[in-house]
């Protein structure tokens, strides 16, 4: 694999006489990953191992090296026998294709993967004997290591490419990151949840659509990879994500802490909620991550003129709560006081 990445072209013309004669399939993908990781390398900011990767000059044309990948992939049915190896492909093809065809056969193929049989379920990753629940983490890992996942995840980065450049998206695309964002294992909802942020911004229908179908049925922790779409919508669309605020303490009290937290109190600095209605379910649910959240925002935002007074006033009623809360005071002082001092 390591001797495609850095000649590709050449190893390439191997895959038609490898299978021609015989040879075992594993020798045939891993050129063919290897050639992908070349125009993840020079494309896709690749860092792994990327101090020992010499290509071969002259480096051949991205685009051109992308559909001839496609066109392997497409030629050869063994090459799905590794849906594994067919994600990780595809992947590195979205870095580097242009031009409506070739982006209209990465669609076709990506949405074969749309039915991949892994991953199964959610599962823990990490840390698997101290503890019982999964975490953002665990999904996280998943989305970019099993086959429906990288896929959703190279859907997205096509779309975004695509965005970026003002070029029109295939016929297929949308209605392959919705397939995506339906899907009944979170960890491949988690892929989409990932990089929603950007393209909520530029596709605003759409990405309310995504965010939507993404916790129609949510797991706990994917409230933790929804925070940063709905932090950049705050703004404007406060009366879009309300909702999703409300349901967060009930549907994953602990995993949402931050996020909830987090843009509750941004929403009362930006006016859209009543700071007595915001403390009343602090008090109500009184877990220390709410408290020392809520302190964060405060803290942060203390050093802007506009907010000065809204943050002052909320770090008093922190304390205010006194011992009934399970935040110390002195903690809570500290934070206020580096506060003032960085705003200076």
């Amino acid at each position: 694999m390591d001797a495609a990445a850095c000649a590709p072209d050449r190893f390439l013309d191997l895959v038609v006489e490898l299978v021609a004669e015989g040879y075992r399939r594993e020798f045939s993908l891993s050129i063919l990953r290897g050639a992908a990781m070349h125009l993840q390398y020079r494309f896709d900011g690749l860092r792994l191992d990327a101090d020992r990767w010499r290509p071969e000059e002259p480096l051949p044309d991205g685009p051109g090296l992308a559909e001839r990948i496609m066109g392997l992939v497409e030629r050869y049915p063994a090459v799905w026998d590794d849906e594994w190896t067919a994600a990780r492909v595809l992947q590195g093809s979205v870095a580097a294709v242009d031009g409506s065809g070739a982006e209209q056969r990465l669609v076709w193929l990506l949405m074969r993967l749309a039915g991949a049989v892994r991953p199964e379920a959610e599962r823990i990753r990490f840390d698997r004997d101290k503890r019982t629940e999964i975490e953002a983490r665990d999904l996280m890992m998943d989305a970019v290591n099993e086959p429906r996942g990288i896929a959703a995840g190279s859907a997205m980065r096509l779309a975004s490419r695509l965005t970026e450049r003002g070029t029109p998206w295939p016929e297929l695309l949308r209605l392959l990151l919705l397939r995506f964002a339906s899907d009944p294992v979170a960890s491949v909802r988690a892929a989409i949840l990932r990089d929603l942020a950007y393209l909520h911004s530029k596709e605003d229908a759409l990405g309310w659509a995504l965010l939507e179908r993404c916790l129609d049925a949510p797991h706990p922790a994917l409230w933790e990879l929804a925070g940063e779409t709905l932090y950049y919508q705050i703004h404007a669309r406060y009366d879009r994500i309300a909702g999703y605020l409300d349901r967060m303490p009930t549907e994953a009290p602990g995993p949402a802490d931050g996020t909830w937290v987090r843009l509750s109190t941004l929403a009362l600095l930006e006016g859209h909620l009543d700071a007595d209605c915001l403390f009343r379910r602090l008090q109500a649910e009184d877990r220390a991550a709410l408290w020392h959240g809520a302190v964060a925002v405060f803290s942060a935002n203390i050093g802007r003129a506009n907010l000065a007074a809204a943050c002052r006033s909320g770090l008093l009623r922190v304390l205010d709560f006194g011992p009934s809360t399970r935040i110390d005071a002195d903690s809570v002082l500290c934070e206020w006081h580096e506060a003032v001092n960085c705003s200076f």
